[in-house]
């Protein structure tokens, strides 16, 4: 089947992991239709054994799964070299803001709710969690006065005075951070920030940069840092290396975000994570 719509050489790999059978289907003839390999599980146990045989270009995951949550998963894949790389795009039935939060706490690439009324919207997150771009070791660098950020594997973290102030922050919130230092002293209109953040094929969204912009402030905020983003009126953002305020004197904008679902993988899928995926050599 997958033959009638591209060569399977020139397909991007998709695993869609979700126990609704007629959600799944759906999702698999939606896919395939524009021209990817779908790769089906039910569960997280059959999803370690795909990823662990043939590692997909992009993991569709949902949250309440029957043997485990979609969300500890998620957050154990992205603290993996060999999976770390791996773009997850979280599907949810719940409709509360906790679960987003959640989800980018869990280091997730982006968030949907269910149902899913048009495959126009998933396939298009799809395009643009694909679309980033490739950077060499060194071109995931970069260092601005006290400030130094490095998005390479196994690392992926922002330090500030020389001390390591993130390690865990979301692939997104970095993204962020490392475009805006990249283009300093300049800044970056906001329509080409969500493309450089998002990737190419992502459809302008001013509200999604906004919430974007707003949670990583919260995050400077909770750990006492100076907040490093600066919003240029009508134009966009640009990195300010010396801020003059200290996110911990923000207003009430500058909550605490909610903490991630905590809940831990069951140990036999926790075995299951480290037979198949940690002992990998050749991580990607």
């Amino acid at each position: 089947m997958e033959k009638l719509f591209a060569p399977q050489s020139q397909q991007k790999h998709i695993l869609i992991t979700e126990d609704e059978d007629e959600l799944r289907s759906y999702l698999e003839f939606a896919l395939k239709r524009e021209g990817y390999r779908v790769s089906l599980a039910k569960n997280i146990k059959e999803a370690v054994q795909i990823i662990a045989g043939a590692k997909p270009d992009l993991l569709v995951l949902d949250i309440t799964l029957p043997d485990g949550n979609g969300l500890a998963l998620c957050k154990r894949l992205k603290g993996l070299p060999f999976t770390r790389s791996l773009p997850v795009l979280i599907l949810s039935a719940r409709a509360d803001t906790g679960a987003y939060a959640e989800s980018i706490a869990a280091h997730a690439d982006h968030y949907l709710n269910k149902p899913i009324e048009k495959s126009e919207q998933l396939l298009g997150w799809i395009r643009a969690l694909l679309g980033k771009p490739a950077l060499s070791e060194e071109e995931n660098r970069c260092e601005i006065k006290s400030w130094f950020v490095d998005r390479n594997k196994g690392i992926h973290t922002l330090y500030y005075n020389k001390k390591a102030v993130f390690s865990d922050l979301p692939a997104l919130h970095l993204d962020l951070i490392f475009h805006l230092m990249k283009a300093y002293p300049e800044s970056i209109e906001r329509i080409k920030l969500c493309h450089l953040v998002w990737g190419k094929n992502f459809t302008f969204n001013d509200h999604e940069l906004t919430v974007l912009v707003s949670r990583l402030r919260k995050k400077f905020n909770a750990e006492g840092l100076p907040f490093p983003v600066k919003s240029c009126r009508y134009i966009g953002y640009e990195f300010d290396p010396s801020p003059m305020q200290s996110i911990g004197e923000t207003n009430a904008d500058g909550e605490k975000s909610p903490t991630p679902n905590e809940t831990n993988l069951p140990p036999a899928i926790e075995d299951f994570i480290r037979r198949f995926l940690n002992s990998q050599e050749n991580p990607k």
